[in-house]
């Protein structure tokens, strides 16, 4: 929508601030990084796919390399084009561009790429080994704030969650939005806990809800470190939820013929009896949703201290 709207000001003579085009280039770092090699976005918080119109209808497009491939020619990022792998038919349209001027853009980029394994923003960090190829193995944790501001506004419940993907698969992933305004039941779930690869305690959300879009009471989350290098990713964090319970977390892949994951929880709690859930949220829940979106499925571990 966004990027929509920067292009047709500019073909009419009405160009938006430097600071606007700023920013969506940083939009498109942030999904050139969180994507998977299989095109795989996950969908943590609210979101709005924000589709004013659809270019292309066939079901295995993917936005975000469609998105990725029309940055690549508006910035001149050969790592955007990387990633988008092709110049698809709604990036052409988006220019109105003669057809063989679009070929030469894209053909002009350097074939130069930047790659690694740092964390995109301070909020959420990501692992991937081998990057970007077919063998990739990527766990992506959240260790940001909840939501927007003050009133948390869009924020989920998923302070330490993470969504893993193998090979460009979705293994645990994140079930995303469900919807704005309908069934209230199944809104709260969805930005709840138990709906997220993280710890539930005493079967509370880690935040408290206080309206449709805002959280009154805040779960918090810091990352206590993050190392990276060829051998190994691994993230330290903890949560503070609203019930008072400390949960820290260590995280992180590890590069071998089996490219093992590790992931290890302790608690602090309060009160000395309280139980741990934690859920994992799996690629059949994504396949039940796009059938019926009153469908989710959870498997749980449940241990007492």
């Amino acid at each position: 929508m966004m990027l929509l709207c920067g292009l047709i000001g500019r073909a009419n003579g009405m160009e938006f601030p430097a600071a606007y085009w700023q920013r969506l280039e940083r939009m498109l770092e942030f999904i050139a990084a969180m994507m998977d090699c299989g095109g795989n976005v996950p969908m943590i918080g609210d979101a709005d796919d924000a589709v004013m119109v659809r270019f292309d209808p066939s079901p295995d497009f993917c936005p975000y390399r469609s998105l990725l491939a029309t940055g690549a020619v508006l910035f001149g990022r050969p790592d955007f084009k990387i990633k988008a792998g092709c110049f698809d038919a709604k990036s052409s349209g988006c220019w109105g561009a003669r057809p063989q001027r679009l070929s030469q853009a894209w053909t002009l980029i350097c074939l130069l790429c930047r790659c690694g394994g740092c964390s995109p923003t301070a909020d959420i960090t990501y692992s991937a080994m081998p990057f970007e190829t077919q063998r990739e193995v990527r766990l992506v944790a959240d260790v940001g704030p909840l939501g927007y501001l003050s009133i948390a506004a869009h924020g989920h419940a998923d302070a330490l969650a993470f969504t893993l993907a193998v090979s460009g698969k979705e293994i645990l992933i994140d079930p995303g939005t469900y919807a704005y305004h309908t069934q209230k039941k199944w809104r709260d779930y969805f930005r709840g806990t138990s709906a997220h690869n993280t710890v539930r305690v005493d079967g509370m959300d880690q935040s408290v809800i206080g309206g449709n879009f805002m959280w009154v009471h805040h779960a918090r989350s810091v990352c206590e470190s993050w190392e990276s290098d060829a051998c190994r990713d691994r993230l330290v964090a903890h949560m503070m939820a609203t019930c008072g319970c400390g949960i820290r977390c260590v995280t992180g892949v590890k590069s071998s013929s089996t490219s093992k994951r590790t992931r290890s929880w302790s608690q602090t709690p309060w009160n000395a009896r309280s139980r741990i859930r934690l859920n994992c949220i799996g690629t059949a829940t994504k396949r039940s949703l796009r059938q019926s979106r009153t469908a989710w499925c959870s498997c749980a571990e449940t241990a007492s201290s």
